[in-house]
């Protein structure tokens, strides 16, 4: 008998084509809601996410700082006016297709914070699953920072809690910081990979390869 199958899908540029928290974070300072000094912060961290140098962990703590100081909280009703306006129209409609074809047993699994992750999932997902990073994620079982290795370690966790632990995992992303789940994934679905990504999973059993816009 095979086993039922859980869709993972990364969120920033697999099912949305664009990075959701650095438009986010650019519009908030279009907004005056941050200070020019934290929106270039913000930004250092989004490029050195690109390089080997990236500290998830100082990244989280910076953010939820920012948060909770700007009390952003606030402003929801404005990120969320947003999200639909803009955002909402960045989809990636054939993996939106798959999104909404597989969503009863499906989750989405993002490094966004929290914060960003909540307001973007309600407002375009409505009622699914996820994990995000967030400093509060150790007192649920999980790695504050859902990056990298802990992508896979938080899903694990999740699946074990969710009696979901003999699925296989369909995987669909973008990112070759991903990899430590797709080498656990039955199913890889790579999406507009660059060339290093491909080189990496060129041995790997059924990957493919989606190149849309």
């Amino acid at each position: 008998m095979k086993n039922k199958i859980l869709t993972v899908f990364d969120m920033d540029k697999t099912i949305i084509k664009i990075d959701c928290e650095s438009t986010l974070q650019k519009f908030l300072y279009k907004k005056k809601q941050i200070s020019k000094k934290e929106f270039k912060k913000f930004v250092f961290f989004h490029e050195s996410y690109k390089t080997n140098n990236f500290d998830s962990e100082k990244h989280l703590m910076f953010q939820d700082k920012i948060i909770k100081k700007r009390k952003l909280s606030r402003f929801k009703k404005k990120i969320k006016e947003f999200i639909k306006k803009k955002i909402k129209k960045k989809i990636f409609k054939p993996i939106m297709k798959e999104f909404t074809k597989k969503r009863k047993n499906s989750i989405i699994s993002t490094s966004s914070n929290y914060f960003w992750a909540k307001q973007i999932i309600e407002t375009i997902f409505k009622n699914v699953p996820y994990i995000c990073t967030n400093s509060s994620n150790s007192k649920k079982g999980f790695k504050n920072s859902n990056f990298g290795i802990n992508k896979y370690i938080n899903l694990k966790k999740w699946m074990k809690k969710e009696n979901k632990k003999k699925h296989d995992i369909e995987f669909f992303t973008d990112s070759i910081t991903d990899l430590p789940l797709i080498l656990k994934s039955k199913f890889k679905i790579l999406v507009n990979p660059n060339e290093e990504f491909i080189k990496k999973v060129k041995n790997l059993k059924n990957v493919r390869i989606l190149f849309i816009k």
